[in-house]
């Protein structure tokens, strides 16, 4: 695995963030149907567009883009930006389990997920 380590000054602008790594090896396939559906339905009755703001890790990262010089309503967190799609009914884009897995972390931890190709990252 390779070593990752975050600039001193994110730190210090946000003082509560966090990075959680994991690593895992697995075949791509397509994404079940019936994991889509779930997804969606799951959300669309959880929160609202009135709610969604108001959840706490969702207001936080919004204070953390504020602190970063972004503004959360122009720049829309990622987390934010799925959630707002399954609440409106608009459904997600499905690419594979790999991706999609994220997305689906995304969506229930609240909290952004990136699943990304080990290999393929330089830097």
């Amino acid at each position: 695995m390779k070593k990752i380590t975050l600039d001193k000054q994110l730190k210090e602008k946000v003082p509560g963030y966090c990075l959680a790594i994991m690593s895992f090896d697995t075949e791509v396939t397509p994404t079940q149907e019936s994991l889509k559906q779930q997804l969606e339905k799951e959300m669309m009755e959880q929160l609202t567009l009135e709610t969604l703001l108001k959840q706490p890790r969702i207001a936080a990262a919004r204070a953390g883009y504020k602190a970063l010089g972004k503004d959360p309503s122009r720049y829309r967190l990622s987390t934010e930006a799925l959630l707002r799609r399954l609440i409106k009914g608009n459904g997600l884009y499905f690419v594979n389990n790999a991706v999609d897995i994220g997305n689906v972390l995304s969506a229930r931890t609240q909290r952004s997920v990136a699943v990304l190709d080990e290999d393929k990252i330089q830097g």
